[in-house]
């Protein structure tokens, strides 16, 4: 049977606006962190991914990065706040990190869920309809345990409300105001500590054992400064996050190794930079505050986490509930 041209379209037609979804990324992929970090043109990939957030909703204006004599850095000049997210997880790439479990899946609370949630909210899909969290839904509480103090439509809600002020009318004037740039920093800083709270209670089992085993004990106590550091400490200052931004932190505190492997000249990674007193001078603070947080105890990073995070939502103006924190 033929059916007339007019029929036909009429019909699919009217599935699209009965709600067929449209087809996402995130369909073709088995477990969220499957996205790979670089892919071939008009292929996902994390780096991509981070660039289309940065290039759409940059809120700040890097483009003096533009000129930096640091090839990565200038790559991310376009990117506005989202520089600083495509530098490290250049960084990443650059240090083999990017297979170690403890780095690949907790950044894809950074870059592909808000993604997902950001091609979501252009499609007019609101966070309790996410596709993405019903594919990938929270995992099942332990007897005795908690659940996460946000849950995931919290973080998808978050994360728009990011891309909704980065993308908002200016207040005044026919330039945003810097306390309007501010604010919309504060809520990117915002989405990005609640989405690592929410990830590292949703893959605690894995962190507290078989991904603590892959990395030598050096590397795991490195990555619990880290997280203590860009989790707690880090988000309350509210800066900004140009891709220049963060190379200081980035080379301090991020080894250009994998610590606790044994390199090629034979001698153990330490991650520490060349002597000299201004490598002294530079990474001391860093270095110590890092050094003093390191931990093989993943609660004290999950704790450092949700802290920020708990003070958010019970500050005035919180549009999401929060659970109060329990044993684990």
């Amino acid at each position: 049977m033929r059916w007339p041209l007019f029929t036909i379209t009429f019909f699919f037609g009217s599935l699209s606006y009965a709600g067929v979804p449209p087809h996402f990324f995130y369909d073709d992929i088995k477990h969220e962190y499957d996205v790979p970090y670089t892919a071939p043109p008009g292929q996902p990939s994390r780096l991509a991914m981070l660039k289309e957030m940065g290039e759409k909703f940059p809120n700040y204006n890097c483009e003096e990065d533009c000129s930096s004599p640091d090839p990565v850095v200038r790559e991310a000049c376009k990117l506005g706040s989202f520089g600083a997210l495509y530098v490290l997880t250049t960084r990443q790439i650059s240090t083999n990190r990017t297979e170690k479990y403890i780095w690949r899946v907790p950044n894809t609370s950074l870059n592909i869920e808000p993604y997902a949630y950001m091609k979501e909210m252009e499609a007019g899909i609101p966070c309790e309809e996410s596709g993405f969290i019903k594919k990938f839904p929270e995992r099942e509480i332990s007897a005795g345990g908690r659940g996460p103090v946000v849950t995931r439509v919290d973080v998808c809600r978050i994360w728009q409300m990011y891309f909704k002020s980065a993308s908002a009318a200016p207040v005044r004037g026919a330039e945003r105001p810097q306390e309007q740039i501010s604010y919309t920093q504060s809520l990117l800083w915002r989405g990005h500590t609640t989405s690592l709270a929410h990830n590292y209670w949703q893959y605690y089992p894995e962190y507290t054992g078989d991904a603590r085993g892959e990395v030598p004990k050096e590397e795991y106590q490195m990555w619990m400064g880290w997280n203590r550091v860009v989790g707690n400490i880090v988000p309350r200052l509210n800066e900004r996050s140009c891709g220049s931004d963060s190379q200081f932190t980035m080379k301090q505190i991020m080894p250009d190794c994998i610590r606790g492997t044994t390199l090629p000249d034979g001698t153990k990674c330490r991650g520490e930079n060349p002597p000299g007193l201004r490598n002294m001078i530079s990474r001391w603070g860093l270095a110590i505050v890092q050094s003093s947080l390191a931990t093989l105890d993943f609660g004290q990073g999950l704790r450092a986490m949700e802290r920020p995070v708990i003070r958010a939502m019970s500050s005035p103006g919180a549009n999401v509930i929060t659970q109060c924190p329990g044993s684990l």
